[in-house]
């Protein structure tokens, strides 16, 4: 695995089949790994679609399940595979909402800097609440 920090705590899990991957059971198990205590992290499973692709499917804590999607997710899992060599910049992610992201970075020797990402937003709630005047 691989760990980064992207305002949250991620761990990044490469795999063979995104698709028959226990993400509830291997994803409890990290969130709640030793090595990650007291706060627990969040685990990312991706699998390389293409030489600037990824699939990622994500266990989020506070969720404590899979999410359909992870921003702060998505952007660990670019970043790392970039820094690794397996893809490159800009990096696209399809989350399991399949949403289609676009991670872009600049990658100096030591860091990464000026992170973007790029995708849909939906409207997906209005409400209001109403105070009673006493």
């Amino acid at each position: 695995y691989h760990a980064v920090n992207t305002g949250v705590p991620h761990v990044v899990i490469e795999v063979d089949d995104l698709e028959n991957c226990d993400i509830v059971g291997l994803g409890a198990a990290v969130r709640y790994h030793e090595n990650f205590q007291p706060n627990g992290t969040n685990a990312n499973f991706i699998q390389i679609t293409g030489a600037d692709s990824l699939n990622v499917r994500t266990y989020e804590r506070g969720v404590e399940g899979e999410s359909m999607a992870c921003g702060t997710g998505m952007v660990a899992c670019g970043i790392l595979m970039g820094k690794l060599g397996k893809v490159t910049a800009p990096v696209k992610v399809t989350c399991r909402s399949n949403a289609l992201i676009t991670i872009n970075y600049e990658d100096d020797a030591d860091s990464v800097k000026n992170v973007t990402m790029h995708g849909p937003a939906t409207h997906v709630y209005r409400g209001s609440v109403d105070y009673p005047s006493s």
